[in-house]
């Protein structure tokens, strides 16, 4: 949670020692689960909205803010099991401590915000009212979702709503929670995880720092800490299918955003290893030394040195069976390698005019800057540009997808 906003930048509020039981009623069917958390220097646990405070791990607590904490920091591997309640009501009273900093705002700067608010109020707008006004206004005028936001000035909140209109879930939560406290509803920045990737071989989903989300949080009379995602107004897909989604299509993304890359061999290859990391922590890293030795015991593993030979005979099984298993696997994988190897047959080509492809240069960045050097090419090398991407892409099943590319490839450059 984030409630003390300098002008520049939100910072978590202080945590309240003294009351570390949150204000709430749940409500409606519990989900059960089980989450494996990496190591971390941090004390905050994952859970889903809201964790039971009856079924809390041991040596962790809820603290007022319904944030899952563990006594200290996670700087090991920890496997837990949760109840939680997506049907829920958070402090239906405000404490005045809480009030005033959920409402508090620099004294000045971002006027035009400030006023915007403003003349919510004057025009007679109860509280929901006003939230309402806000999201339309995301949700209706030209504001877009990027990870590639322009600069912002002194004034950032002015800047992003009336200027620039395009940035990430933080720009959103931040700009909404203004306008909120600029029209005295209390408000605050929640941050945490948006989606995750599902693994089918072992059906469980991976939340990785890149699901990160920050949304907003409007406390209303009656109903306590309501949940409010401008991102949700402006880009639905953020937030109903992740990341992955949201930025289909754009340029650049780093691999494990690429929905490509996931449909791909290498994934294949990562998921499984995935799961079978994970049937390990699961059963055998999670659990006490006791349990540990009464295993090993009745495996016949008296000391670890058998054990370590043993688990190295078994992994190295594992893989055989498990590389077995993909070469199996026709189509894709066989259409994609050779789409590959004709492109780079014809990159070695271009390499002796002095046009070599660089590392981090995709095939129509490099497609383009051969165009600028040597025009004469342009045509060869956009055709097998096409060529290469709708083989490897579009239509990787398909012969006559290779057999173009193929007949592409062959064209020798000329200057």
């Amino acid at each position: 949670m984030f409630s003390f906003f300098d002008g520049h930048r939100w910072r978590p509020g202080a945590i309240d020692r003294n009351e570390r039981q949150p204000v709430l009623r749940l409500s409606g069917e519990a989900v059960n689960y089980q989450i494996t958390l990496e190591p971390s220097r941090n004390r905050w646990l994952f859970a889903l909205d809201l964790p039971d405070p009856a079924a809390r791990p041991v040596h962790a607590q809820l603290d007022n803010d319904a944030v899952l904490r563990a006594d200290q920091d996670n700087r090991q591997r920890r496997l837990y099991a949760l109840r939680s309640y997506p049907h829920y009501q958070l402090q239906p009273q405000l404490a005045a401590q809480q009030r005033r900093a959920n409402l508090s705002l620099p004294r000045y700067g971002n006027p035009k915000a400030r006023v915007l608010a403003q003349r919510w109020r004057a025009q007679g707008l109860d509280d929901q009212a006003v939230v309402a006004a806000a999201m339309h206004r995301y949700r209706h005028e030209d504001f877009h979702y990027t990870l590639r936001p322009p600069a912002l000035g002194r004034n950032s909140i002015d800047d992003f709503l009336f200027k620039t209109r395009a940035g990430f879930c933080e720009h959103y939560a931040s700009s909404f929670i203004f306008l909120m406290r600029a029209a005295g509803i209390p408000a605050r920045v929640v941050t945490g995880y948006q989606g995750g990737s599902r693994n089918a071989v072992g059906d469980y989903y991976v939340i990785r720092d890149s699901d990160a989300h920050a949304w907003s949080e409007v406390w209303l009379e009656g109903r306590g800490w309501v949940r409010e995602d401008p991102t949700a107004a402006v880009d639905p897909a953020r937030v109903d299918q992740g990341i992955d989604a949201a930025l289909a299509g754009t340029a650049g993304l780093p691999a494990f955003l690429n929905l490509q890359w996931q449909r791909s061999f290498s994934y294949a290859i990562a998921a499984r290893w995935d799961w079978v990391n994970t049937l390990w922590n699961r059963w055998f890293l999670a659990y006490g030394p006791d349990l540990q030795q009464r295993l090993m015991s009745a495996l016949g593993l008296v000391n670890w040195s058998r054990m370590i030979l043993a688990l190295t005979a078994a992994i190295t099984l594992i893989l055989i069976l498990l590389g077995l298993a993909i070469l199996r696997q026709t189509g894709t994988a066989r259409v994609d390698d050779a789409a590959l190897r004709l492109w780079n047959k014809a990159v070695r080509r271009l390499r002796r005019l002095g046009l070599t492809q660089r590392p981090d240069e995709g095939a129509q960045a490099f497609t383009e800057r051969v165009c600028a050097k040597q025009p004469a090419l342009a045509p060869w090398m956009r055709a097998l540009c096409a060529a290469y991407l709708h083989a490897r892409y579009l239509e990787p099943e398909q012969p006559q997808s290779a057999a173009e590319l193929a007949q592409a490839a062959r064209a020798p450059p000329r200057k």
